[in-house]
């Protein structure tokens, strides 16, 4: 993991007299927003479906919230997403091979229930920092430390009344900010995500 001052570089010379924590708070918040923006921190995860259970926990790297559940697979075969949870929850459709899924906070709910051991479910997630975060994952920091930088320094340069506020620099920092938010994006849907800590997947009980 990276602490905030690897940025500092990038950030400092343009934001004079500005406090270490008022800088690491711009940090966290234009990570977060680049992230759920981008999906740029993503990785793959697999969940073991067991008999009769039909809810599982989604593993979250220490610091960071689960964003998405972009795509989920069993054998290849993709699960339809839905977007209402609760309408996974409330609903019973029997046992059999899942075929449909949903996330509600971190935890993935699953219809049918399953019906089998041995079957392996592939998700693949998208995260984003907490806006409380102490420290970035290296691979977010290492390849999109510039964009990270031009969010913090738009945040930054748009307080008032500070010896650094520059409202004109802080247009120019988030336009350099939206450009690579985009960048990243595209980057993502193509299939070149920058990647994630690997982290050990916890089973979870349920119905």
């Amino acid at each position: 993991m990276a602490t905030h001052d690897a940025l500092y570089p990038l950030i400092l010379p343009d934001v004079p007299q500005c406090a270490f924590p008022t800088v690491d708070t711009a940090i966290n918040r234009a990570a977060q927003e680049f992230c759920r923006d981008s999906l740029c921190w993503a990785d793959t995860q697999t969940v073991s479906l067991l008999p009769n259970v039909r809810e599982y926990a989604i593993t979250v790297p220490d610091d960071a919230d689960l964003v998405v559940v972009r795509r989920a697979s069993i054998d290849k075969r993709m699960m339809r997403g839905e977007s209402n949870a609760q309408e996974i929850i409330d609903r019973r459709e029997g046992f059999g091979e899942p075929a449909i899924y949903a996330v509600l906070g971190s935890t993935l709910y699953v219809t049918p229930t399953p019906n089998e051991a041995g079957k392996v479910a592939t998700l693949l997630c998208a995260f984003a920092p907490r806006f409380t975060a102490s420290v970035l994952p290296d691979v977010l920091v290492g390849r999109y430390a510039e964009a990270i930088a031009s969010g913090a320094l738009a945040i930054l340069k748009r307080m008032p009344g500070n010896a650094w506020t520059d409202p004109q620099g802080a247009v120019t920092a988030y336009q350099l900010f939206q450009l690579r938010k985009a960048e990243a994006r595209i980057e993502y849907e193509s299939g070149r995500v920058a990647g994630s800590l690997r982290v050990t997947p916890r089973r979870f009980g349920g119905w």
